[in-house]
């Protein structure tokens, strides 16, 4: 058998033929000759000629220029003004695989410094890139991109660029308490772990105020109250410079739920509240057909305003040409509809108290007389009589009838003797059955009013026939007369 070839020694397998040894000398001479003018011209200004260097470079077979000098080149293009050749020679430096990621970062610091809304939209496309390949983008450069899509008024972008945010910051809390758990070994990594939180905590709430206000600027208002939830629930809520004039605006639309659910963010920040703030959102949610969701408004801020301990100053507005009491005629009317005289009565009495009735008439008081009646308070109907008679607006016989009813059917002699005056004096009309109620009431209570139960029974002989028709009265019919 012929004998196996010899295999060839290890210096002649390294050995590299002539001819590649003078191509590859040949291309780095052609590196060496482009590095130097990229040099040359990069000290020279001559921006253009030192792009098409850089991309000259990448096309050599010695491979593109290096980071360090790309970096050099990048900030000074971004000094001279002309961030469109600092993307170029990004591009070009890709092409070769020198993109590192120190580079893209680089420039897109760079355009977002620019603060043009094309250098934005380009920074964001980097960013999309470096989170597509894995890339971790460090937390200052997040949250610049946030700050400059919000301030070329790609919200879209921005609302992205803030959910990244929040996952960055519950990373960074997460590895804080960590290393919070390992007392024995804190050292300098826990503290970073510590700094690190701590900075991710603050650039997130900076960016959901910025994302909050123009929000609340470009009337986006179900996203600002989307976004508010979102923060609350991660613990970072908004100031409340920021939260009021969002107030405002849900208020003047109508959106009474979600100005309900901003005014509790206020409170939660025990942040001082308005008589404004508080009645705009009740109306607000009047206006959404939600009375008793209104009346929670009132109960917890207004009823009590003033007193130790309440969150609202005073019912009485500073600001010029606003006053509480439209929103208060509202709410007692819509209370009073629905029948819920007890509430209704509660906030005609607040504004009372508070000086805040300048017109008795717009507050309905039959219909919360009514309601009154419905709900049996009666003392308190029977004092809606008189505020009525006084302000020359009284009753009508039929409501009269009603509170006179109630009181003889709730046995309260001494109201029924007041109404009966009332009748008697032709400052009130009642109708006969409610007379007769009252007579007999009269007559069986211990001892019988027996003058009383006999100017009654006068009443019920003036009105003709027992059984029909009303007493004869400066207040029945159509209410006219006065007092």
């Amino acid at each position: 058998a012929a004998p196996a070839p010899a295999a060839p020694s290890p210096a002649a397998a390294a050995r590299v033929p002539p001819e590649m040894e003078v191509e590859r000398g040949e291309a780095e001479e052609q590196r060496a000759t482009l590095l130097r003018l990229l040099a040359e011209a990069s000290e020279a200004g001559r921006w253009d000629g030192a792009v098409e260097t850089v991309r000259m470079l990448a096309e050599c077979d010695g491979g593109g220029a290096p980071e360090s000098v790309l970096l050099s080149l990048a900030a000074r293009l971004f000094k001279a003004g002309v961030p469109h050749l600092a993307t170029a020679m990004l591009q070009h430096a890709t092409a070769a695989g020198g993109g590192t990621t120190a580079l893209t970062l680089a420039v897109m610091r760079g355009l977002l410094a620019h603060k043009q809304a094309e250098s934005t939209a380009q920074a964001l496309s980097l960013y999309a890139a470096l989170r597509a390949s894995g890339e971790p983008v460090p937390l200052p450069s997040l949250a610049a991109l946030c700050s400059g899509a919000l301030r070329a008024g790609m919200l879209s972008d921005a609302e992205g660029l803030f959910r990244h945010l929040g996952e960055a910051r519950l990373a960074a809390l997460a590895a804080a308490r960590t290393g919070g758990r390992k007392r024995a070994s804190r050292g300098s990594a826990a503290a970073a772990a510590d700094a690190d939180a701590d900075a991710a905590d603050k650039a997130f709430r900076r960016a959901a105020i910025e994302l909050l206000r123009s929000y609340t600027g470009a009337l986006l208002l179900p996203q600002a109250c989307r976004l508010l939830g979102d923060v609350c629930d991660a613990g970072a809520p908004p100031p409340a410079g920021v939260l009021s004039p969002l107030l405002e605006r849900l208020c003047s639309r109508g959106m009474g739920p979600q100005a309900k659910e901003v005014l509790g963010a206020l409170g939660r920040l025990e942040a001082p509240l308005s008589a404004k703030q508080a009645g705009e959102v009740m109306v607000a949610l009047l206006r959404s057909g939600r009375p008793l969701a209104a009346f929670d408004v009132f109960e917890e801020l207004l009823e009590h305003a003033g007193a130790p301990g309440a969150r609202v100053a005073s019912l009485h507005s500073s600001e010029p040409g606003w006053r509480l009491e439209p929103g208060l005629v509202l709410l007692t009317k819509a209370l009073a509809a629905a029948m819920h005289g007890r509430r209704a009565h509660r906030v005609y009495a607040a504004a009372r108290s508070a000086g805040l009735i300048g017109n008795y008439a717009s507050f309905g008081l039959p219909s919360l007389a009514l309601a009154c009646v419905e709900d049996k308070l009666l003392p308190q109907a029977v004092a809606l009589a008189s505020d009525a008679r006084d302000a020359l607006l009284p009753l009508d016989a039929f409501v009269a009838s009603r509170i006179l009813d109630g009181c003889a059917a709730a046995r309260l002699a001494p109201l029924t003797v007041r109404l009966v005056e009332e009748v008697a004096a032709r400052r009130l009309s009642c109708d006969a059955p409610s007379l007769r109620a009252a007579h007999k009431l009269l007559m069986e209570h211990k001892p019988p009013q027996l003058d009383e139960a006999a100017l009654a029974l006068e009443l019920l002989a003036a009105a003709g026939d027992a059984g029909d028709g009303a007493a004869t009265g400066g207040g029945g019919g159509g209410g006219g007369g006065g007092a």
